[in-house]
């Protein structure tokens, strides 16, 4: 399997430890696999007595957990670590943008705080999106105003966007504390 490149990837300062964290935890997970493997070397190919997986399964297990290792190390070496915002100009990595849109006459808004590649969480408030996302990626780098058709999935709606805030702006941390 040929390995995703990563060249021009952005991520955060603390995507990028949570990925170094991820990549120390795959490392433990492939020194056990090793250790488990070579434990169970000695077994034929399908026998699964006393609750262990077959030989070919381990590998299996195995394989992935290396390429995992091997795809995650690639993305920390060369992805970038965006700035920390310092201007509300544009919707850029790190802020924290309100998005707008009409929907049976009412007005519906959403915030969403812009963050690296593969670093979304929809849990959160505001919620993190990252900035390829079907949402983001029309208003990355747009400024206040800006309106674009959106279609994420098959339902196409139109969005503006109506401010962008720094995350240790006052609007965020109210959205944060309700």
């Amino acid at each position: 399997m040929r390995l995703k490149s990563y060249v021009g990837a952005i991520i955060t300062k603390e995507g990028k430890q949570r990925l170094a964290a991820e990549i120390l935890e795959l490392e433990g997970k492939l020194k056990k696999s090793r250790n488990d493997n070579g434990d169970r070397n000695a077994r034929r190919s399908g026998d699964t007595g006393n609750g262990m997986p077959a030989r070919d399964e381990v590998s299996r297990q195995h394989d992935n957990i290396r390429y995992r290792l091997e795809d995650r190390t690639l993305f920390y070496e060369q992805a970038t670590v965006a700035e920390e915002p310092f201007r509300r100009d544009t919707l850029e990595i790190g802020c924290v943008g309100r998005l707008r849109r009409r929907s049976n006459g009412l007005w519906l808004y959403t915030h969403v705080h812009v963050v690296g590649l593969g670093e979304t969480e929809c849990d959160s408030t505001p919620r993190k999106l990252s900035y390829d996302a079907p949402l983001i990626a029309p208003f990355h780098t747009q400024r206040q105003g800006y309106e674009e058709e959106v279609t994420i999935g098959k339902v196409t709606r139109t969005y503006r966007l109506i401010a962008i805030y720094l995350p240790s702006d006052k609007e965020v941390r109210d959205l944060r504390d309700s």
